[in-house]
C-alpha cells in the first residue's frame, strides 16, 4: 500500500511539473509572436555570402506580411534587415506581386512612401531604327525601382512615371535624326535625385521585314478562321 501511495505521488509531481513547464513554454511562444522581439537580421533562405543582397522596407505601419520568393515573413520595423539572393526576387505585398533585381547591395523599399530612388537599368535597346518597319522602332528601357519616382529623358523632355519594382517603358525617338546619342536619365522624386546615362544609336538604313512577315500570318490565321466558319 505504502508504494502504491509513494508511485502515485511521484506520478502527481511528475504531471504537476510537465504542466508547469508546458505553460511556461506556451507564454514565451506567445510573448514572441505579439512583435515584442524580433530578429534584426532574417535570412531568407541559404544564400552564398558572395551573392547577397540586403533589404529594408519602409510601410505605412508595422507589422505587415510580405511574401519573398514564396517565403512568408513578418517585417516589424524599418530597421529589420532581410538577405536574399542577388538578381531577380518576387515580392508580394498587399496581394500585389513586384519583381526587383538586387545587386550585391543594402537597399530599402517603400511601395507607398516616396524616398530616396535606387534605380537599376537592366536593359535598353541600343540600336534603334524608327522607320516603321515595327522592328526597334522605339527606345525600350527595362530597370527596377525601389520607390515610386519620375523618369526624364535627357533633352527630349520626356517624362515618364515610374513604380516600385520592374518597369517597362517605350521612347519614341523618330524626331531624331541618324547618329550616336548620349541620353542622360533623371530619376527624381521628392526625396531626391538619381542620374544615369545610356548611349544609342539611330540608324534608319536597317529596315527589316518584320511588319510584312507579321501581317502575313495574321491574315493567313484570320483567313484559316473565315474558311473553317463557312465549312
Amino acid at each position: 500500500m505504502r508504494k502504491l501511495i509513494v508511485l502515485l505521488c511521484i506520478l502527481l509531481l511528475s504531471i504537476s511539473l510537465f504542466a508547469y513547464t508546458k505553460i511556461n513554454f506556451s507564454f514565451l511562444i506567445t510573448i514572441g509572436s505579439t512583435g515584442t522581439s524580433y530578429e534584426n537580421t532574417v535570412k531568407i533562405k541559404y544564400i552564398e555570402d558572395s551573392i547577397i543582397s540586403t533589404v529594408t522596407f519602409l510601410l505605412s505601419k508595422y507589422p505587415e506580411e510580405v511574401i519573398i520568393d514564396g517565403e512568408k515573413i513578418r517585417v516589424y520595423s524599418p530597421e529589420q534587415k532581410f538577405i536574399v539572393p542577388s538578381g531577380k526576387n518576387k515580392i508580394i505585398y498587399h496581394e500585389k506581386e513586384y519583381e526587383f533585381y538586387f545587386n550585391k547591395e543594402n537597399i530599402q523599399i517603400s511601395f507607398e512612401k516616396e524616398i530616396q530612388p535606387r534605380v537599376i537599368i537592366h536593359k535598353y535597346t541600343k540600336e534603334i531604327s524608327p522607320n516603321n518597319d515595327w522592328y526597334n522602332d522605339d527606345l525600350e528601357i527595362i530597370l527596377y525601382s525601389n520607390t515610386k519616382a519620375s523618369l526624364k529623358i535627357g533633352f527630349l523632355n520626356i517624362i515618364k512615371q515610374i513604380n516600385p519594382g520592374k518597369n517597362v517603358i517605350y521612347i519614341n525617338l523618330k524626331e531624331l535624326k541618324d547618329g550616336l546619342y548620349n541620353l542622360p536619365l533623371t530619376i527624381f522624386n521628392g526625396e531626391g535625385i538619381q542620374t544615369k546615362k545610356i548611349n544609342i544609336k539611330i540608324d534608319r538604313t536597317k529596315k527589316t521585314l518584320t511588319k510584312y512577315i507579321v501581317i502575313s500570318i495574321f491574315t493567313a490565321v484570320i483567313s484559316i478562321i473565315i474558311l473553317n466558319s463557312i465549312k
